[in-house]
């Protein structure tokens, strides 16, 4: 029988979003498999790392303090020393820099780095670069790899409980929100949007799903600045999928221009059939064919983000037929178990070349 492969994944920021779901999805997989997995992060959420744990994987934390930190380097490489792996596996820029940092004294061990832009210098820092775009590159040890989401397969909150727990009105036409909450993505603006929303539909509610350092402030602006009682900050949730369902409409803002690709939870959203209105900018262009898929509007322009909200609130033909195709095309360009062929077959490429 041929010995379990060990795979070491270096990530950022094990923090539940964005690098941090996709490398979930795919050492829950390799787990599987047989894999014997180890997960190092330069920071980690005690919730996401006892996950990881619980499934089956060791996990360390290097506690890096500042934005280039030799003690986290130091460990980092005493960690590649304590064990032979067959394959490493960076997530995104700041591991990657760690990596090159450590690498020489670790030459022979193939390396695949997962990040939204290929910088200049660090292309000799991996022997693959996996960007996470659904088209194909024509460039040399740089592979495509879409991120990929679930099928909506477990069942919903049922209605009459969701609208319990959260003390929302028979009528109330429910608008979301999820992620990281950070400055970058405008939310303030979105809290602004939504007060628009509501002198034209009373009956608008706004839930924010998700964590992050600017929760405490975005709570007190929509308590100084909204009317806080129509806006429920629920925090991050694991089964986000069964809450999608019962929102009208989804937002994805943003407040500037990130070369990344489309966010899991906008992904989500459309695989649940809620519509999607979002900022206009790169990530959000590659999953939304306005329109057809989803709605784009102008960063920090919240007149239109809330035109397109109403349009979808009341015309609801309108709503499913772009609903309808945009589940169609998530599941066609985005499904997860696309996402978890292709790295299984990237892995087995690397192992087979080194």
């Amino acid at each position: 029988m041929s010995q379990p492969r060990r795979i070491l994944h270096l990530i950022s920021s094990l923090d539940g979003y964005g690098w941090s779901r996709s490398l979930h999805q795919l050492v829950t997989q390799q787990l599987a498999d047989g894999s014997r997995v180890r997960v190092v992060a330069l920071s980690a959420d005690v919730r996401e790392r006892r996950l990881l744990e619980l499934a089956g994987a060791a996990c360390s934390v290097l506690a890096r303090r500042w934005s280039f930190d030799p003690f986290a380097a130091w460990r980092l490489s005493r960690e590649l020393r304590h064990q032979r792996y067959h394959l490493l596996h960076v997530w995104g820029t700041a591991a990657l820099r760690y990596l090159r940092f450590v690498r020489p004294a670790h030459p022979a061990v193939p390396c695949v780095a997962t990040l939204a832009e290929l910088p200049t210098d660090l292309q000799k820092s991996a022997d693959c670069f996996v960007l996470p775009c659904p088209q194909e590159i024509e460039q040399p040890h740089v592979v495509a790899i879409a991120p990929g989401v679930p099928s909506p397969a477990c069942e919903p909150v049922p209605l009459a409980q969701f609208l319990k727990l959260l003390q929302l009105p028979d009528n109330a036409r429910v608008i979301a929100m999820a992620g990281r909450l950070t400055r970058d993505r405008a939310l303030e603006e979105a809290l602004w949007c939504f007060e628009l929303v509501r002198t034209i539909n009373e009956s608008a509610r706004l839930l924010v799903f998700g964590d992050g350092p600017d929760r405490h402030r975005l709570e007190r602006f929509a308590r100084q600045a909204c009317d806080s009682s129509a806006i429920r900050f629920l925090g991050y949730r694991e089964d986000l999928q069964r809450w999608l369902p019962h929102a009208e409409v989804f937002w994805q803002p943003s407040g500037e221009e990130v070369p990344a690709a489309p966010p899991l939870a906008l992904l989500e959203a459309m695989a649940a059939r809620v519509p999607v209105v979002a900022t206009d900018v790169a990530a959000h262009r590659q999953a939304i064919d306005p329109g057809r898929t989803g709605f784009l509007f102008p960063v920090a322009s919240r007149s239109v983000c809330a035109r397109y909200t109403l349009q979808v609130l009341q015309d609801r033909q309108l709503a499913s037929a772009v609903s309808t195709t945009a589940a169609d095309m998530v599941a066609c360009r985005y499904s997860l178990s696309i996402f978890l062929s292709k790295y299984a077959e990237l892995y087995r490429r690397m192992l087979k070349d080194s």
